[in-house]
C-alpha cells in the first residue's frame, strides 16, 4: 500500500488536533488586539472560568510606583474603552499626562515611603473567554481586583 494512503489521514488528525488545542479554554488569542506602540506596554489579564460569571466583575486599577509622604495621593487620568475594529472586542487605554494630586498636610520626613499611586479605576464584566488588554505608557502599571456579587436583597418601601 502506498505511503500517501496513510499520510493523508494522519495529517488530517494532526491538523484537527491543532485546531482543537488552539481553541481550548485558557488559550485566548492576543492576535486581534493591537500591539503596544513604542513607549507603551500591553498589559494582559487572563481570567479563569467561573460559575455564573455574570455575578463577577474585574476592577482595572492603573497607577505608578512612586516615593510619597504621609499625604493621600492619586494619579490624574482614566482608562478609556476602545474597540478592536472588525472583531468587536474591547480593550482599554490609560490616558494620563502624569499629574499626581495629593492632600497638603505637613508630613514628617520619616513618612517618606514607596507606594503604588493609583488613578481612577474601571470596573468591567468578568469574561473568561476573552483576554483583558490594557495599553499604558511604560511608566505605569495595571493592577486588578476581582469582585463577586452578594445575595440579592429586596429594598423596603417607605
Amino acid at each position: 500500500m502506498p505511503t500517501s494512503t496513510f499520510a493523508l489521514p494522519l495529517l488530517s488528525l494532526l491538523v484537527a488536533g491543532c485546531v482543537v488545542a488552539a481553541n481550548a479554554p485558557g488559550t485566548a488569542s492576543l492576535e486581534p488586539f493591537p500591539v503596544a506602540p513604542t513607549g507603551q506596554t500591553r498589559w494582559v489579564i487572563e481570567l479563569p472560568p467561573k460559575d455564573k460569571e455574570a455575578d463577577w466583575r474585574v476592577e482595572l486599577i492603573p497607577g505608578k510606583q512612586m516615593d510619597i509622604d504621609c499625604n493621600h495621593h492619586g494619579l490624574q487620568g482614566k482608562l478609556e474603552t476602545k474597540t478592536v475594529q472588525g472583531w468587536g472586542y474591547d480593550y482599554y487605554e490609560l490616558v494620563t499626562e502624569g499629574q499626581v494630586f495629593s492632600t497638603r498636610m505637613g508630613c514628617p520626613d520619616t513618612s517618606k515611603r514607596s507606594a503604588f499611586v493609583q488613578g481612577e479605576s474601571l470596573t468591567v464584566p468578568y469574561n473568561s473567554r476573552l483576554l483583558l488588554v490594557v495599553l499604558a505608557d511604560k511608566a505605569y502599571a495595571i493592577k486588578y481586583r476581582i469582585w463577586q456579587a452578594g445575595t440579592v436583597q429586596t429594598a423596603q418601601v417607605r
